[in-house]
């Protein structure tokens, strides 16, 4: 698999999507930067066969998306 980096956000406890320009088959955080924790599934996931990284309750960070080839 091939990875590529990811920053999303999510500002006052809102969701926010961010694009992930590949079709992803795995997020995990690299780098928290919020207080929020980032919880796989509850905070933050991928949607829109992968091409989107969501990430909600305050969740703020850095993720690495896992993708083929």
């Amino acid at each position: 698999y091939e990875t590529t980096s990811v920053r999303c956000d999510s500002r006052d406890n809102l969701r926010a999507r961010c694009a992930t320009r590949v079709l992803g088959i795995e997020a995990r955080v690299t780098y928290q930067r919020s207080r929020a924790e980032c919880i796989s599934g509850r905070t933050y996931g991928l949607e829109d066969g992968g091409r989107t990284l969501w990430v909600d309750g305050g969740c703020r960070g850095e993720f690495e998306v896992s993708y083929r080839r």
